[in-house]
């Protein structure tokens, strides 16, 4: 007797620069309530982007950037990514910063470190909230995963298989991650070229390789993948230290 597949669906929409897929399994993913929850996702996705943008000139924080505004006068969230991010810089030992050089040089306020993992995790707090079904939502390599209130054990149970590119070859998938919870995100330069910013040195790293960070929370796997890419192999006791539950995978 062949087992019954646990229907599946996917949706993906480009936003922040990227596409940002939503895949779901569970028997509903057609139902008009699913495809409410997904659009809500979106919509608070295109939200994050309005606000925290560096491209966007009318972004809330491209107007703090310019010093047009101050950070008690902007909407709440951006305050807490604030804080986010001198936190980051402090349990990294500084190998994270989101005082970054702007195009002209000029180091201003940059939180796209933290602003992509924290959108990506609010996003799977939404889908979190679709009984029935399992998730998983992936924006550039930031992946959280998990499961709605009474789903199935056997939803619950299919794990998702995350391929890990080859930092050498684009075509190439030489390490596989299987996640039920939480998330996953990788820092390298083969990608987007030399984009990583080393705050204590103030040079851009030239390492090859590529590091991935998994655990609980994706804002904090996306903050550590870039911190150990910055600090290397000897600042992995720092996020130990930190929290024991993340893992690290460093291809070569």
């Amino acid at each position: 007797m062949t087992a019954t597949k646990t229907p599946r669906r996917a949706w993906v929409e480009q936003i922040m620069g990227l596409p940002i897929s939503i895949h779901l399994r569970g028997d509903d993913v057609r139902s008009e309530a699913t495809e409410a929850v997904v659009a809500r996702v979106y919509r608070r996705l295109r939200w994050v982007d309005s606000v925290f943008s560096t491209y966007r000139q009318d972004s809330t924080v491209s107007a703090l950037r310019r010093g047009e505004v101050e950070v008690d006068e902007v909407v709440g969230a951006v305050g807490y990514i604030v804080d986010v991010c001198a936190e980051a810089s402090r349990v990294t030992g500084g190998c994270f910063s989101a005082d970054l050089p702007d195009a002209d040089g000029v180091r201003r306020f940059d939180p796209s470190g933290v602003v992509k993992g924290w959108a990506i995790g609010e996003a799977a707090k939404l889908l979190g909230e679709l009984p029935g079904h399992s998730y998983c939502i992936n924006a550039g390599g930031d992946i959280a995963t998990g499961y709605g209130p009474d789903c199935p054990r056997e939803v619950r149970d299919q794990a998702w298989r995350v391929g890990l590119q080859s930092p050498h070859r684009a075509d190439a998938i030489v390490r596989t991650v299987e996640l039920h919870t939480g998330g996953l995100a990788t820092s390298g330069l083969y990608a987007r070229g030399n984009h990583i910013y080393d705050p204590r040195t103030g040079t851009y790293p030239t390492t090859t390789g590529s590091v991935t960070v998994s655990g609980p929370d994706v804002m904090w796997a996306d903050i550590w993948a870039t911190a150990l890419f910055v600090g290397g192999k000897e600042s992995e006791e720092l996020l130990h230290q930190w929290d024991p539950r993340y893992s690290v995978i460093r291809l070569t």
